[in-house]
C-alpha cells in the first residue's frame, strides 16, 4: 500500500493504491490521519481495494462523528462503494 497526500487548504487528500488488508495498513492510515489532525476535512481516494477492514472504518466514524471533521471517500471499485453503501455510511463519509 502506498499514500500521497495534497494539502487543499483547510482540508487533505490522501491517495490510497494498492489494497488495505491488514492491521499494518490500518494503523499506518491512523498514523497518517492522527498526525495531521489539524485539518477539518480529509478525502480518501482509495484507488484498488475492494474493502476496507473495520478498524479503519471506526476510527474514520469516530473522526467525523466525535472530532466533527468531514470524510469524503471516493471509492474506485465498485464493490467498495457497495460496501460502504449497505453499512448506510454513504453519508457519514459524503461517497462519491
Amino acid at each position: 500500500m502506498e499514500l500521497s497526500t495534497q494539502d487543499r487548504g483547510n482540508g487533505l487528500s490522501i491517495t490510497i493504491a494498492g489494497h488495505i488488508t491488514g492491521i499494518a495498513e490500518v494503523s499506518q492510515i491512523n498514523r497518517y490521519l492522527s498526525k495531521n489532525s489539524d485539518y477539518q476535512f480529509f478525502e480518501l481516494d482509495i484507488q484498488d481495494a475492494f474493502v476496507i477492514p473495520s478498524a479503519l472504518i471506526g476510527q474514520l466514524v469516530t473522526l467525523a462523528n466525535a472530532h466533527n471533521k468531514q470524510i469524503t471517500i471516493i471509492p474506485h471499485h465498485e464493490g467498495l462503494k457497495e460496501l460502504l453503501e449497505d453499512l448506510n455510511l454513504h453519508q457519514v463519509f459524503n461517497i462519491r
